[in-house]
């Protein structure tokens, strides 16, 4: 895992918040499609899922490193960007971001690009953004 890069991105993400517990978990295609079920009712596989908490702990971030593999290689990007994309997604959304209509999609995306530069890390997340 890409223990570095990842702890670098977080810390930027957090901030402040850094007094936060946040658990990171990286799962393979299989249980992450039963958690989507389980929790969303939702029986398909999918990238990243965030569980908010309350108090000290921010919460809990899982990330599917089937689905990184797999698009990674789709989008021509390394591994370890796509694997850290999505922890800072999911920490993005923990942190109250959210995605769901085109102006603030744009702003998380930004974020994102923002945050995984600071570790050296690349992405195409505003390029393949829907307009």
């Amino acid at each position: 895992m890409p223990r570095k890069k990842l702890l670098i991105c977080l810390q930027f993400v957090l901030g402040k918040k850094l007094n936060k517990q946040l658990d990171v978990v990286f799962l393979d295609g299989k249980t992450m499609k039963r958690l989507n079920r389980d929790y969303h009712n939702v029986d398909q596989i999918t990238d990243v899922l965030a569980f908010p908490y309350e108090g000290d702990y921010l919460g809990e971030v899982f990330v599917c490193s089937d689905v990184a593999k797999k698009q990674s290689a789709k989008r021509r990007l390394s591994f370890t960007s796509e694997l850290v994309l999505y922890a800072v997604h999911g920490t993005l959304h923990l942190l109250g971001y959210d995605d769901r209509d085109k102006i603030k999609a744009k702003k998380m995306r930004e974020k994102e690009v923002q945050v995984l530069a600071k570790a050296g890390l690349q992405t195409d997340r505003l390029e393949t953004m829907d307009v």
